[in-house]
């Protein structure tokens, strides 16, 4: 059987584990379990409704799990704050849609980038230092909305 791996941490703290432990197949997304599956390499696998719908004619069956056994709004905000920390970083994007116009379309990725493209170590450092502490709040975040799902 092979599940993501939080999937395998839901399974330990909800207790769900027992005959299977030596048969999970911890891998690092729902991607590759609907591969596995697909492929024949696993007898069975947890997957979300969005990918249960869009393979849902190349599997044999399916059984949905209760919600009881998890927390949809945690789900959905620890999506948000994993985007919100990933846009906080993103650079590429910025300048795509935006450009690069100073005071107008800064984020901290951009004035990190053009600190050090005009020499300010130390301001690129201090800005540096807080999207560090920030991602560390945002995650900080998410580890207590997990806990909160037990």
């Amino acid at each position: 059987m092979a599940q993501a791996k939080g999937l395998v941490n839901l399974c330990k703290k909800q207790n769900l584990e027992g005959e299977l432990k030596d048969k999970i197949l911890a891998v690092a997304g729902v991607t590759q379990v609907v591969t596995y599956i697909l492929s024949g390499k696993v007898d069975a696998g947890f997957i979300n409704q969005t990918e249960l719908n869009a393979h849902k004619d190349e599997f044999g069956s399916f059984v949905l799990i209760d919600k009881a056994l998890y927390a949809p709004a945690n789900i959905v905000a620890t999506a948000f704050i994993l985007a919100l920390s990933r846009g906080f970083g993103e650079v590429g994007i910025t300048l795509i849609l935006g450009g690069n116009i100073i005071g107008k379309t800064d984020t901290i990725s951009l004035a990190i980038y053009n600190a050090v493209y005009d020499g300010r170590n130390d301001q690129a450092l201090i800005l540096s230092l807080v999207l560090v502490v920030l991602s560390f709040i945002l995650f900080w975040v998410i580890n207590l909305l997990e806990k909160s799902r037990i």
